[in-house]
């Protein structure tokens, strides 16, 4: 490709301040010749005057021709250069003696000098233009009758082959050396354009990337990997990275609980220079798929259990609890009679529980007025003595949602429950409600003692709980009937801090529509 403009005007600005070392370099020695006496003409010196004000007067035009135009033809200018070379040597050659002159040997000097400014096209010029000037130098000596006409075309001759052959050599190199300096260029742009994607591409993708050096020491990575592990930038990766240890190639899943649990796959390459290639994979979603699809599972197990056993143990209690009723007690014995009876009772709530758990109620929906009832479900908690925990509702203007109230006061009171039976010394339960966009969030955080990270994603399936007499089903509960709603529930939780969950469920009103 042809050089640009900015390329070319530099190159003769390097040329121009070659040019101006070289005749200041000639300037000095020249004076210490006349100094030491080997230049006694007063034509001689007379010429060197006329001489040094001409190269001075054609460098001074050259520089300030190229600073005043900005639209000068670059090329056309590079060749006047040439020719301007040309004159000043001539004028020097012919000053200090003619074709016997030692000073011939700068033309061969031009010739390099016009290839590395012009290349192939400035070496060939230059050579043809001193070639005439060294037939015109010879024509004029011939002519004077001084010297030898045979030694002057022999002369003549060998300087002419001489400047072909330093033009076609220099030609050569010089195009080779632009040729060269052109796909270095192409390859520097493309490396550039090549880093630049990659770069995006790192920072799109959403797996997170880290070079390490041999050192242990971090070299390069996207945001998401320093996302995950920050310390990278401050430690050795043995130590920023849980779960490294010393070997090969491997796979390992690493937790991290700083804002919400997340799971992250680490692959670790060993590179040839004793370095490794970290591959980080948020596998966060994958995991809470499996984890649902297992309580799926499980749920439909639990209802397959329920449909087959209810009516067997419901069966019995009622006759079990006829039966105490019947019986002709004495006085001592009717607090046996009360237990008997409370425990009847609490195995049939059980059941009821369990079976739907396993065949849940269908939803009835109807226009609820949300703020009136965490009002009410608030009052009945408070009232509850078993529980010395105070509640606080943050109350803002709802319009009416279409929801099963029945189902909500259920999902309310269970994370009530939840986080007064978390709170052994007492505390605040907040319950808040707001619409987002087309949403409803409804958040209950308490000041308990709060979950375990290793325990967050077990904390919705049926039948675990870490509480003793617990059933482990009003959670699971929480999300059943989040989920028929259409919604979803979410927890955050820090262990001595305390639990909040989260509802989110559509805000849909009586008429159909949503709330934007």
């Amino acid at each position: 490709m042809p050089e640009t403009q900015g390329v070319t005007r530099r190159r003769i600005v390097r040329y121009i301040l070659l040019r101006l070392g070289v005749a200041t370099a000639l300037l000095v020695y020249l004076t210490a010749l006349i100094a030491s006496g080997a230049l006694v003409s007063e034509i001689a010196t007379k010429n060197f005057v006329i001489l040094v004000v001409g190269m001075y007067a054609v460098l001074g035009l050259s520089a300030a021709g190229l600073a005043w135009s900005r639209r000068i033809n670059l090329n056309a200018y590079a060749a006047y250069q040439v020719l301007c070379d040309t004159f000043v040597v001539t004028g020097l050659v012919y000053t200090m003696g003619g074709l016997t002159s030692p000073f011939t040997a700068i033309y061969g000097l031009t010739v390099v000098g016009a290839a590395f400014l012009a290349y192939r096209r400035g070496a060939l010029l230059s050579a043809g233009l001193n070639i005439t000037a060294l037939a015109g130098l010879g024509i004029l000596s011939a002519s004077t009758d001084l010297q030898d006409p045979q030694v002057l075309s022999a002369t003549v001759t060998t300087n002419a082959l001489g400047l072909v052959l330093i033009a076609l050599l220099g030609g050569e190199l010089a195009q080779r050396l632009l040729t060269t300096g052109q796909e270095l260029a192409q390859a520097t742009e493309r490396a550039e354009l090549l880093a630049q994607d990659l770069s995006k591409v790192l920072e799109t993708i959403r797996s997170g990337i880290a070079l390490v050096g041999p050192d242990g020491r971090l070299r390069s990575c996207n945001s998401i990997a320093l996302n995950v592990f920050p310390d990278l930038l401050d430690q050795p990766a043995s130590q920023a990275v849980r779960g490294w240890t010393p070997g090969g190639n491997d796979v390992w899943e690493v937790r991290t609980f700083e804002d919400s649990p997340r799971s992250v796959l680490v692959t670790r390459s060993i590179l040839q220079d004793g370095g490794a290639l970290l591959i980080l994979e948020d596998i966060s979603e994958l995991r809470a798929m499996q984890q649902k699809i297992a309580r799926e599972e499980r749920l439909a197990a639990v209802g397959r259990l329920a449909a087959g056993i209810a009516h067997e143990i419901r069966n019995p209690l009622t006759s079990l609890s006829g039966a105490v009723q019947l019986l002709d007690l004495s006085e001592g014995d009717q607090r046996l009679r009360s237990i008997i009876q409370r425990e009847v009772e609490r195995l049939n709530r059980l059941v009821g529980d369990f079976m739907n758990m396993g065949s849940p109620p269908a939803l009835k929906l109807a226009a609820v007025e949300l703020p009136s009832l965490i009002r009410e479900v608030l009052t009945a908690f408070q009232a509850d003595p078993r529980y010395s925990v105070t509640t606080s509702y943050e109350a803002r203007p709802i319009e009416p949602l279409l929801l099963d109230g029945d189902q909500l006061k259920t999902v309310l009171w269970n994370l009530l429950l939840n986080g007064a039976q978390h709170m052994p010394r007492g505390g605040t339960v907040t319950v808040s409600a707001e619409l987002v966009r087309d949403q409803l969030r409804l958040l209950v955080t308490d000041e308990g003692t709060g979950i375990d990270p290793d325990e967050q994603d077990r904390i919705f399936d049926p039948f675990w709980t870490r509480r003793s007499g617990g059933t482990g089903l009003g959670l699971a509960t929480v999300e059943r009937v989040a989920k028929d709603h259409g919604g979803e529930v979410w927890v955050h939780s820090r262990l001595g801090v305390g639990t909040t969950f989260g509802i989110w469920l559509p805000a849909v009103r009586p008429d159909g529509g949503t709330h934007a």
